[in-house]
């Protein structure tokens, strides 16, 4: 796009003031598009507490996030405050304590990390979630002196809908990420079902090459290990940040199954 072009997004702003560096239709405009009807969805919750300003009830605790949610997380970090090494760097050191006090946390992230199908997938990441629950600490993208998020524009799809609506993952309502602080009252039926939005969250999970026919998951991690990833030299945060910035999903897709190929 045009630097003095509207910007993709619909915002009315000029793309040099909005979105710059991330292009139409790719991997990161794709989830800003899912992030608006996310928020359209949202605004019918019937919460009457819902969000506000100066809450971060949901800020200490432990969820995980989708690689894209991350890396737009701090694309709007770098935006607003600059460089994102600091917090990259911060964010690693808390996974290294945590794995520590929480080996079952590295254990169920490693189980992860080599599935290759949708149930195996879906098995770990629930005792992923279960061993998450367990651990209380401040998000690195909290400002522990407002007590505000650093990226609230940016904040992946938990941040937007806890409080507000449910995923009926299982019978257990404590399994639903209805917010503890806010739920007094509240009744499921106050709150947006996500169900609805349940095809458009398995189309964000997924990345399909045509070229190879395959397909690969943006896998589900907690902030803490991204972090741990791109510092330890796992993986190459540039590298993914450009091509999920640039790509659309399907050619992403394509250049990571050939990279892998080149390993």
């Amino acid at each position: 796009m045009e630097r003095n072009e509207k910007c993709f997004c619909g915002s009315g702003k000029k793309y040099k003031y909005c979105h710059i560096g991330i292009e139409k239709d790719s991997v990161l405009s794709n989830l800003i598009s899912f992030y608006q009807i996310l928020d359209k969805e949202l605004e019918k919750s019937k919460n009457p507490a819902k969000c506000h300003t100066g809450c971060s009830a949901c800020c200490h605790q432990v969820f995980a996030i989708q690689l894209s949610e991350f890396l737009y997380a701090c694309y709007g970090y770098q935006r607003l405050h600059g460089n994102i090494e600091n917090i990259l760097n911060v964010g690693s050191s808390v996974y290294s304590r945590l794995v520590t006090e929480y080996p079952e946390l590295s254990q169920a992230i490693q189980k992860i990390e080599f599935v290759t199908d949708a149930a195996s997938y879906q098995k770990s990441s629930g005792q992923l979630a279960e061993c998450m629950g367990r651990i209380k600490i401040p998000c690195i993208f909290l400002n522990s002196s407002t007590n505000l998020c650093m990226v609230y524009d940016y904040r992946p799809i938990v941040c937007r809908y806890y409080g507000l609506a449910y995923l009926p993952i299982s019978d257990d309502i404590d399994k639903f990420y209805i917010c503890k602080e806010n739920v007094q009252g509240v009744t499921l039926s106050d709150l947006v079902n996500l169900d609805i939005l349940g095809d458009n969250l398995i189309e964000l999970s997924l990345f399909k090459s045509k070229k190879y026919n395959a397909v690969m998951f943006d896998m589900l991690f907690p902030i803490f290990y991204f972090c741990y990833l791109f510092t330890s030299g796992k993986d190459n945060f540039n590298f993914k940040f450009e091509k999920m910035k640039k790509l659309s999903r399907a050619k992403y897709a394509d250049s990571m199954f050939e990279r892998n190929l080149k390993k």
